[in-house]
């Protein structure tokens, strides 16, 4: 339990953000999201997180485009991964990812090159969006936006 609440309040590092997740209807939700826009950020992730908030999530942000894996070793809740690419389209989902309990985990890549990938509680998209589902491709649009610097 000391492990997991160590690892918790490290959270507080995360630069904090906002997203607009916005489908072909215009039916919108803010989120706001921790960023994770380095490499130890990226690595560290949600992994220990014990709960996710309804509207909440991390956003990881990468320098450039790039199919990048995703995985879900040391993580306790499943979540909803969303990938977007460098124009802000969503190109591809994972619903309700599970944490991974044996060697070795499952990888989780998106489709083609993306810049974000936006974590989120599982179950998030077929709640919030259900038509993005069966149509995930350019479903939705985001709007990214910083609500204060690290500090």
């Amino acid at each position: 339990m000391v492990l997991l609440t160590f690892f918790a309040s490290c959270l507080d590092d995360f630069e904090q953000g906002n997203i607009i997740l916005t489908d072909k209807n215009g039916n919108s939700v803010v989120l706001v999201v921790e960023i994770a826009d380095t490499e130890q950020e990226r690595a560290k992730g949600l992994m220990y997180r014990s709960r996710l908030g309804e509207n909440q999530g991390m956003l990881f942000i990468f320098e450039k485009p790039g199919v990048y894996g995703f995985w879900m070793k040391n993580m306790v809740i499943p979540v909803d991964i969303i990938f977007i690419d460098e124009n802000k389209k969503v190109v591809h989902i994972e619903e309700r990812v599970q944490p991974c309990e044996n060697d070795p985990c499952k990888i989780y890549r998106p489709k083609s090159p993306v810049k974000y990938v936006l974590e989120v509680k599982a179950g998030f998209i077929r709640e919030n969006f259900p038509l993005c589902v069966s149509n995930t491709e350019g479903c939705l649009s985001v709007e990214i936006g910083l609500l204060e610097e690290k500090r």
